[in-house]
């Protein structure tokens, strides 16, 4: 939404509120404030409120008073609600009270809450640039650690409290803190990366969900291979992927040097250069485990058919661990069963007759899933230079074939009418 949608969701609130009990005692916080402030699009308003069960407690007062779409859904122990107003269907809005609350050993995977004050709300939050606070009735952003204003404008990430102590309330910070960064082209510090590191064990604890999620917003985010650097530096990837930290040093059997890790990490650019989706970025990432042939106790790597089969096959394990849904996967595993499919097809398809070719269009079912098997297995040849040959001429001389194989389907067809 516009910055001045979101100051007139503001707005509509405070006027509702006047003179009632919640007046003066909600504030919009977090990345509504600081997108506004860096003056990037707002993606949501989260409001909290410092009353004791407040956030519960002002949902039902919308709804009760008939400014709702529905009745808020609420989440009580955390004592936090998700309602959409009347006025504004399109957006929904998270208010929850000002929280003291702390993940530990026993919660962390879904920690409760306890009330606090705006102050240990402020603290408790995971970096100074999501401690803005905006009190509504007011008009006023208020830098309750004082620094977050400052941090935006130097572009520095920090946390309120010392690292260690924010990434040990809550680990998915780290993943967090790498995704921001990332995104935002900021650096980080080397507090931050200490702190981040004393506390990786915790993210063990952490749903899967939570990990993963923050793990898909870096892939689709602004720079997903400085995220995945950042992952490896700081070693968070042994809490998504443990099995690519094996890639990390990991010569390749062909090309100049370059690591399977490095291969990884081209193709990825190569896919996000090419505009592909989620799916193929996680191939493109994974692709790479087909050249560890000992992870799924295949010895005899030439027949490169069943090693795209084991491939998908350990390849399913890893995702299925961040509860990755069917779907997803089917599509995830079909680039990597096909991902060997034209290794033998020659560096400018010289040997890939046109029956071999339609055979491969029938096994990818659809044009548009044709059309991402090629631009993936484009971009993985595009990822290493080769001895013996180079394969960038390899797709292009596909589609090449694919509209020769069209023009005479439709010439066919023309004579036969």
């Amino acid at each position: 939404m516009t910055a001045e949608t979101y100051h007139n969701i503001c707005d509509y609130l405070a006027a509702l509120l006047k003179d009632s009990a919640w007046d003066g005692h909600v504030y919009a916080v977090g990345g509504c404030c600081r997108d506004e402030v860096m003056g990037r699009e707002i993606n949501d308003v989260d409001l909290a409120v410092n009353l004791c069960n407040g956030g519960i407690g002002l949902a039902r007062w919308l709804f009760e008073n008939g400014y709702t779409v529905d009745p808020p859904v609420e989440f009580e122990r955390y004592g936090t609600a998700m309602l959409r107003l009347a006025k504004y269907p399109e957006h929904e809005i998270e208010i929850v009270q000002t929280r003291c609350g702390k993940y530990t050993a026993e919660n962390a995977q879904t920690p409760g809450c306890v009330f606090g004050t705006v102050e240990d709300d402020a603290m408790r939050r995971d970096f100074t640039v999501n401690s803005l606070y905006y009190d509504i009735s007011a008009k006023r952003l208020l830098d309750v650690t004082g620094y977050g204003l400052d941090d935006i404008k130097n572009r520095r990430l920090r946390t309120p409290m010392p690292p260690e102590s924010t990434f040990f309330d809550d680990p998915v910070r780290i993943l967090r803190c790498i995704r921001l960064v990332s995104e935002w082209g900021w650096k980080i510090d080397k507090e931050i990366i200490a702190g981040a590191q004393k506390n990786l064990g915790g993210l063990k604890d952490i749903k899967p969900e939570r990990r993963r999620g923050e793990f898909e917003k870096m892939l689709c985010g602004a720079d997903p291979v400085r995220a995945m650097k950042l992952m490896r530096s700081v070693g968070a990837m042994t809490s998504i992927i443990p099995e690519l930290t094996r890639t990390y040093k990991r010569k390749v059997c062909y090309g100049n040097g370059e690591t399977l890790w490095d291969c990884a990490l081209q193709s990825l650019r190569n896919v996000c250069d090419a505009g592909g989706g989620l799916q193929m970025r996680v191939a493109a990432l994974l692709h790479v485990i087909g050249e560890m042939p000992e992870l799924y106790g295949m010895r005899d790597t030439h027949d490169l058919s069943l090693r795209g089969i084991r491939l998908a096959e350990v390849c399913e394990h890893m995702l299925r661990r961040l509860h990755y849904h069917q779907g997803f996967l089917k599509e995830v595993l079909f680039m990597l069963r096909n991902r060997y499919a034209m290794a033998r097809w020659g560096n400018s398809a010289e040997h890939c007759k046109d029956r071999t070719l339609k055979s491969f269009v029938r096994l990818c079912v659809n044009r548009q899933r044709l059309a991402h098997m090629l631009v993936f297995i484009d971009c993985i040849n595009n990822a290493t230079s080769v001895d013996g040959g180079d394969m960038r001429g390899q797709i292009p001389a596909v589609r090449e074939k694919l509209k020769n194989i069209d023009k005479n389907k439709n010439r066919r067809n023309g004579c036969n009418n």
